[in-house]
């Protein structure tokens, strides 16, 4: 593993910090009860109103509901993208972090991280919408 912690490996780790800090921010007002998200959404999806299908992001929202909720199967149904983010966020923040103050063994950003995200998020497109076909509908 490459000792150096480069400029697009900081910038991701900045990234990543916004990102779980603002998971984090969610969280704390879902369970306190200043801020609610819901389940119910007031706009239908254009995607879907002018194809029929599901779009790839179908059921984000519930997902993140869900993931603050704490309900990590649901979310994983729901939308497997999300979790699967702030999975890749979480160890890629930990990691550096640790390494970091260890000053050795950093985690890189790669393209094969997108990849898979890539590949999870037209998988489950693609699997919701054949469901639907054959008349299985998740939400």
């Amino acid at each position: 593993m490459e000792e150096r912690f480069d400029n697009n490996d900081r910038f991701f780790y900045i990234l990543s910090l916004c990102i779980l800090g603002a998971f984090f921010v969610m969280a704390i007002l879902q369970h306190t009860d200043v801020f609610k998200l819901t389940y119910n959404v007031e706009y239908p999806c254009g995607f879907r109103l002018v194809t029929g299908f599901y779009c790839p992001g179908c059921g984000a929202s519930h997902s993140l509901t869900s993931l603050i909720d704490l309900h990590m199967i649901d979310s994983f149904l729901y939308n497997p993208f999300v979790p699967y983010v702030l999975l890749c966020v979480l160890l890629f923040v930990v990691t550096n972090t640790i390494a970091l103050i260890r000053k050795k063994n950093y985690l890189h950003f790669r393209m094969l991280y997108v990849f898979i995200g890539l590949g999870i998020l037209l998988g489950q497109w693609i699997i919701k919408n054949i469901l639907m076909l054959v008349g299985i509908t998740y939400s």
